[in-house]
């Protein structure tokens, strides 16, 4: 099977676990084997189909005592996720680093297509002409984190 093929199926067979309980938690060896696969697919299929702004917590201990912790997080719960975003900001990101963010944000359906363009537009080189480029990295990286922590204040005001 190629690799793309056993990385659906491992996520399906997770999914098909995480229906039955928002919470699972599993040997990551165990899973391994039971789809003869080394551990480094197992944390492939993790890193990229179960990530925080995806709706999930992992908790992982490697090891030989090992084990993979998923908890699927409510949908509702979307500042939690933001904050799980808002962590992933260095001191200074780049024009790429910003415009991932951003498919992140609507991916979260807190931004439309047309806002997401719009702050793009403000993050681009061209637009922070005025100051160095290592200003203007840190400089996006601060108006990122403004944005999402407005998204986060928005968010905490609808559910009160």
């Amino acid at each position: 099977m190629s690799s793309k093929n056993m990385t659906d199926i491992i996520e399906a067979y997770l999914l098909q676990l995480l229906q039955v309980q928002s919470v699972i938690e599993i040997r990551r060896a165990e899973l391994a084997q039971r789809f003869e696969v080394v551990p480094s697919q197992i944390n492939y299929v993790l890193r990229t189909r179960f990530s925080t702004h995806r709706g999930y917590l992992v908790d992982s201990k490697r090891g030989g005592n090992g084990y993979i912790k998923i908890t699927r997080i409510d949908e509702n719960d979307r500042a939690y996720q933001l904050v799980a975003v808002l962590k992933m900001i260095p001191s200074q990101i780049t024009v790429q680093a910003s415009q991932e963010l951003l498919q992140i944000i609507q991916e979260m359906q807190l931004m439309s297509q047309r806002e997401v363009e719009l702050i793009s537009t403000l993050f681009r080189p061209a637009s922070l002409n005025r100051v160095s480029a290592e200003e203007g990295d840190q400089l996006r990286a601060h108006l990122m984190r403004e944005l999402i922590e407005r998204l986060r204040f928005e968010i905490i005001q609808e559910v009160e």
